[in-house]
């Protein structure tokens, strides 16, 4: 392995605000389904003045990645409903980086990039080894597990093993799959804080919520290695053809749905409710394609996803809040007067809103409580007393007893145990979510209009068929 680790300067990314546009998430593949499609990037490693790895004889990285890539597309777009993208396509010798397919080199994090530019379920490095000649067989490194685009690393490990796995039927012996971190850990981190990994185009594809994985074939440098698998094209394009293999084995079998980079359909209980706040456009994810579902959520975003539910003509709310914290041009202002302009939240003493603040449970339900009793004019009479069975319930505040009382008998909460509610913990994400795809299902975000009373006597049923006319009488004898 002889890949140095670049410097990204340019690589400073923030988290977008919670309800910023999202990039996307890796899908399941579907051969029949044009909306999912397997996208892949294949990128010949090296290139340009960079030749590679070599053994003195002839053979070098640049020439060989780029032959085994090209035979791996070829195989893949035999497949129904694949893409396939290069980084690049020819051995032009010119170093000028125009951030083009058709250039000889491209630099490692416009690879990655231009991943995240084609929405590619993966992007596979192709590569050769070299260390000291006497090394043989083929390993394939992957994502490390951090908390910044989590699925990057399971999709990452079940490619790289599927590939391997694929490559082992030509004899290549199966040196493993692998992880590595970036060796500067004080500067070289994710923008949430997480450690970065160690190679440049497999952070810089997950950057943009692709995960890269780097296939290396064979030893170049290793004269049996070399000879039995990539002296001539047919052996290349075996090598090809098995990376195709591996590839689509692992996307055909892998039926998961990755709702967000760190939601898997299926896989967790919130996933569900996510999947429908998300599919309605009432919520988003951060600028690395992760939900959160375990973050708080701040008291400004509950009430944007609120107005978005209620789909608000926020053109009519953009003025000057009365809140001193509520900024003019902040993502939440319209949102934010909507709400208070209807009594549907309120500040606190101070006079402030609390933008920033991490909202709790018990103000959560009465900012829904509010809604419904104030804005909706739903009579929120308790149909029983199921509150006074949590043992917490007495630590609830007084302003938000009644509305605590009113969502434990209504099912949008329930308890995190038999004897716990958590009035005063935080909200949570995937809490919230779920609570609030919950109210629209029951009716309390748009309720249907209930259909007026009759008046007086209801008129007779119209019958399904009109009456079959009597037989006419037989005249007697």
């Amino acid at each position: 392995m002889k890949r140095k680790l670049l410097l990204i300067s340019a690589f400073v990314l923030c988290l977008a605000m919670i309800f910023a546009s999202f990039s996307g998430a890796v899908s399941a593949y579907d051969e029949s389904d044009p909306r999912y499609p397997l996208v892949i990037v294949l990128d010949p490693g090296h290139g340009g003045v960079d030749p590679g790895a070599g053994n003195g004889k002839g053979g070098n990285e640049r020439e060989i990645n780029l032959k085994i890539a090209k035979f791996c597309k070829e195989a893949l777009e035999k497949y129904p409903n694949v893409k396939v993208y290069l980084t690049r396509t020819t051995n032009d010798l010119s170093d000028v980086d125009k951030k083009s397919i058709k250039d000889g080199k491209m630099s490692l994090t416009a690879r990655g990039n231009f991943a995240g530019k084609m929405h590619a379920n993966a992007l596979i490095s192709i590569h050769c080894n070299a260390v000291n000649k006497s090394s043989r067989g083929a390993e394939v490194w992957y994502p490390i597990s951090v908390s910044w685009c989590p699925n990057a690393n399971a999709v990452g490990k079940g490619l790289s093993s599927s590939i391997l796995s694929s490559l082992g039927e030509l004899g290549l012996t199966k040196r493993g799959i692998f992880t590595r971190t970036t060796t500067k850990p004080e500067t070289e981190r994710y923008p949430d804080g997480s450690v970065m990994d160690y190679y440049t185009v497999i952070n810089s594809s997950r950057s943009c919520q692709v995960p890269a994985v780097i296939v290396e074939h064979a030893f170049i440098d290793n004269t049996a290695d070399f000879n039995a698998f990539l002296s001539t094209d047919a052996k290349l394009k075996a090598l090809g053809e098995k990376d195709a293999k591996g590839i689509i084995n692992y996307f055909r079998t892998n039926d998961d749905k990755w709702v967000f980079n760190d939601v898997c359909l299926g896989k967790q209980w919130y996933s569900e409710p996510i999947e429908y706040m998300k599919d309605k456009g009432y919520i988003n994810g951060y600028s690395n394609g992760c939900f959160g579902p375990n973050d708080r959520i701040h008291r400004q975003d509950f009430v944007v996803i609120l107005a978005n539910m209620k789909n608000i003509d926020t053109s009519l709310y953009n003025y000057q809040s009365k809140f001193p914290d509520v900024k003019k041009d902040g993502y939440y202002n319209a949102a934010v007067n909507w709400a208070a302009s209807e009594g549907i939240i309120n500040g606190y003493e101070n006079g402030k809103f609390g933008v920033g603040d991490a909202l709790t449970r018990e103000q959560m339900v009465t900012i829904l409580y509010n809604y419904e009793k104030d804005y909706l004019g739903i009579d929120v009479t308790l149909d029983g007393n199921d509150a006074e069975g949590f043992e917490d319930f007495g630590t609830t505040s007084e302003f938000a007893k009644d509305a605590v009382a009113w969502a434990i008998d209504k099912g949008l909460i329930s308890g995190f145990n038999a004897t716990t509610i958590g009035p005063q913990r935080f909200a949570e994400r995937s809490h919230v979510a779920k609570i609030l795809m919950f109210a629209e299902l029951n009716n309390l975000i748009n309720p249907e209009p209930t259909p007026p009373e009759s008046q007086g006597e209801e008129p007779p049923p119209v019958p399904d068929e009109p009456p079959t006319p009597e037989e006419p009488s037989q005249p007697g004898e």
